[in-house]
């Protein structure tokens, strides 16, 4: 028996890494305003950020130096977007 693929945003498994960002990227970019956690002393810390743009597979988004969430991600790069 063949086995279906469900087709998500255009997706299939046969779409490539760059496909799969893009379709993500639009997902976040409609909603703009999706939750991000970084870590704080070993504790999940979340706010609201803005998505910005998406260049060569990156997403990017902006944050003031002073502020905590800039700190921790200089700390420890990791992220966690909920949409």
């Amino acid at each position: 028996m063949e086995r279906k693929v469900p087709v998500l945003a255009g997706l299939t498994e046969e779409s490539s890494q760059e496909e799969r960002a893009t379709a993500a990227f639009e997902t976040i970019y409609k909603i703009r305003n999706v939750t991000v956690s970084t870590v704080d002393r070993d504790l999940p810390a979340s706010r609201v950020f803005d998505m910005a743009l998406l260049e060569d597979g990156n997403i990017y988004f902006c944050t003031a130096t002073g502020k905590p969430a800039y700190k921790q991600l200089q700390k420890r790069p990791y992220i966690v977007i909920t949409t």
